[in-house]
């Protein structure tokens, strides 16, 4: 039997979808390691926990003694490193977590990998300053780009760091117009918090339309591909959507709020919610999550 992979983040949407993928296409074992916090769902992954060739690993990638022990143990052919916070909203409300995974922990990660392969490098920067050594092969980028505060010139500027035949690909989240965000800008509009709350609703990150990201990249590429794909999230109901979002995109209006008003907002956000999302027979709420991507081949 091959080595397994290592899976960093697994029970995430992204992750977890990653190994529902592996597996069924039969491409061998998978470990998975995930501390499960908020973005945590093993529910995704219910079809294949009693697949001999899965194991899953509760704990955390900051644990260096862990990682080095699943890395010895399991000698893994590959790693693919999916764990991160990545709400920016959290990490202005809370950035120990950030700074433990994304800092400490991929450091840790990296370390792993540095013993295993000795003959590669790697790096860790920030994208915004980064700048490969040499032209790029591939750039690649997961829900990441549009939190920037100059997307467009990020991503135009990565398209100039490709080697001939290389390529930029990408993937952003573009729910900033469904009901389930929109809801939270009208309502923080239109209460007795709006003076608070406006100035947060202006922050959020906003993905452009797809023939601004083609006028962009077509004159740097010779091959441009550009698509909008939108999952559907089926959630045990609205409750379920509030829960979910209280952990991130709810956090930053929520935060200046009094437990009061927090109670309000809340209630009206759930009520919108309703209205918007029929439940379906089984009692379970589809909830549309579209993501833009786009592959740019100099």
């Amino acid at each position: 039997m091959k080595n397994p992979i290592l899976v960093t983040g697994g029970a995430g949407f992204i992750g977890g979808n990653f190994i529902l993928h592996w597996l069924g296409e039969g491409l061998g074992p998978v470990i998975n390691l995930d501390k499960l916090t908020y973005a945590g769902n093993l529910q995704t992954l219910a079809p294949v926990e009693s697949d001999p060739a899965y194991t899953f690993v509760h704990g955390d990638i900051a644990d260096r003694a862990l990682v080095t022990r699943l890395l010895a143990e399991h000698q893994p052919r590959a790693i693919v490193h999916f764990a991160a916070e990545s709400h920016v909203d959290r990490s202005i409300l809370g950035p120990d977590a950030f700074l433990k995974t994304n800092i400490d922990g991929t450091f840790n990660m990296l370390e792993g990998a540095r013993a295993r392969v000795s003959g590669a490098r790697f790096l860790k920067e920030d994208i915004e300053r980064w700048r490969p050594s040499e032209p790029a092969d591939l750039i690649f980028a997961n829900a990441t780009l549009h939190f920037a505060l100059d997307h467009y010139g990020l991503i135009k500027r990565l398209a100039g760091c490709l080697a001939e035949g290389g390529c930029l690909a990408a993937q952003m989240p573009n729910n900033m117009q469904e009901v389930s965000h929109a809801l939270m800008r009208m309502i923080a509009a239109d209460g007795p918090w709006s003076d608070r709350l406006v100035p947060i609703a202006k922050t959020r990150a906003v993905i452009g339309p797809l023939d601004e990201y083609y006028r962009l990249l077509r004159p740097l590429c010779s091959r441009l591909d550009i698509w909008q794909t939108t999952y559907i999230h089926t959630i045990d109901g609205v409750d379920r959507i509030v829960e979910w979002f209280e952990g991130s995109e709810l956090r930053p209006f929520l935060k200046p709020l009094s437990e009061q008003e927090r109670e309000a907002f809340l209630a009206r956000y759930r009520e919108g919610l309703t209205q918007s999302y029929a439940p379906q027979s089984d009692g379970t709420v589809l909830l549309p999550y579209p993501r833009l991507f786009l592959v740019a081949q100099k």
